[in-house]
């Protein structure tokens, strides 16, 4: 931006600005300091000075009912600022103004008195002290209180699978509360599924046909026409408790058993793995864990002619079933197959 040119009783020579013979001022007045007679006649009118750098960093700062607050950084040379003219006008209706601010005021400007719960488009414009105007900095905004957090969100299981999501409804800040947003997805898939749910019904949702045995995560916000608030998420598990193992039995081949079992029939689909544990005594035991596709385990290694305690538990999550136990006796040499040690 070129500088404001201001003239008094100081002669300025700016033979370095491109056209200078297109702008004039008149001059009748020899100036002090020369000792020559000189007289300058410069016609027309003053050298302009371009146009005023905008604003930036147009941002607001608070909103309330019918109220928005903004701020805005002043531009980087001041020389010539004298002040801002503040716009704003509502995006679908007829609301609109305008206010005038000096150069001596904060970068600030609180517009009152706006329609309630409705969009503005604001705008800021540098005014210099030649009455130019720079090129406008706009924002939009909306005149309604910050959306509140939903709280108090829980699941609570209606049955295998379905779940009532229940929270609390808000009660300050509600004036253009539209409605609430309920989503939900099996963690992990980012498959989310959202749901409009009314002001005017109970703060509550039912999701039923859920698949059992998955940890579901439910999402709550508050709405209104500027988007909506800060999420509150939890996860909720479907009964994940696996029934007992059945038909556990063991054969001994010298000196290692051979556990064989059948899945539960109580809720197979959710067991993750098998613990398989033996020991010779309760304080002398070890255990592993394998996958839920093998019903079969070989324990090796063990001390002959030794009577052992094997059991079995399905692993689910977070939950798992009880143990199922069973004894077996070790040979002391291996057996031919088929050769079954007899359990006293």
């Amino acid at each position: 931006m070129q500088p404001c040119y201001v003239y008094n009783r100081t002669l300025h020579r700016y033979l370095d600005i491109p056209n200078i013979k297109d702008y004039f001022w008149k001059l009748y007045e020899k100036l002090p300091g020369f000792t020559d007679p000189l007289l300058w006649e410069i016609e027309n009118s003053a050298i302009k000075p371009g146009v005023p750098e905008k604003v930036t960093g147009l941002e607001t700062t608070s909103t309330s009912i019918s109220t928005i607050t903004i701020q805005w950084h002043t531009p980087s040379n001041t020389e010539c600022l004298q002040g801002y003219l503040v716009c704003w006008s509502l995006v679908d209706g007829d609301d609109n103004g305008c206010a005038t601010q000096t150069r001596h005021e904060h970068a600030t400007r609180n517009l009152t008195g706006l329609t309630q719960c409705s969009r503005y488009s604001i705008s800021v414009t540098v005014v210099s002290s030649s009455n130019d105007y720079s090129e406008a900095t706009n924002t939009t905004a909306f005149s309604n209180p910050p959306l509140r957090r939903v709280s108090n969100v829980q699941a609570l299981e209606t049955s295998t699978t379905s779940f009532l999501v229940e929270w609390d409804l808000l009660t300050e800040d509600t004036e253009c509360l539209v409605d609430y947003a309920v989503c939900w997805e099996i963690t992990g898939t980012f498959l989310n599924n959202c749901s409009s749910h009314p002001l005017d019904l109970a703060p509550a949702m039912n999701f039923t046909g859920l698949e059992n045995c998955a940890t579901y995560t439910f999402t709550l916000t508050a709405r209104d026409e500027s988007g909506e608030s800060a999420a509150n998420t939890i996860s909720a598990v479907l009964p994940l408790t696996p029934g007992n193992v059945s038909s556990l039995e063991t054969q001994s081949v010298g000196p290692s058993v051979l556990a064989t079992w059948t899945p539960p029939s109580y809720r197979p689909e959710c067991v993750m793995q098998y613990e398989i544990c033996w020991g010779s005594s309760p304080d002398d035991h070890n255990c592993a864990v394998q996958e839920n596709s093998v019903t079969t385990f070989d324990i090796t290694e063990l001390t002959p002619c030794s009577e052992y305690v094997v059991g079995v538990r399905a692993l689910g999550q977070p939950d798992n079933s009880s143990r199922v136990n069973t004894t077996a006796n070790t040979g002391e040499f291996d057996n031919l197959p088929g050769e079954f040690i007899a359990v006293a």
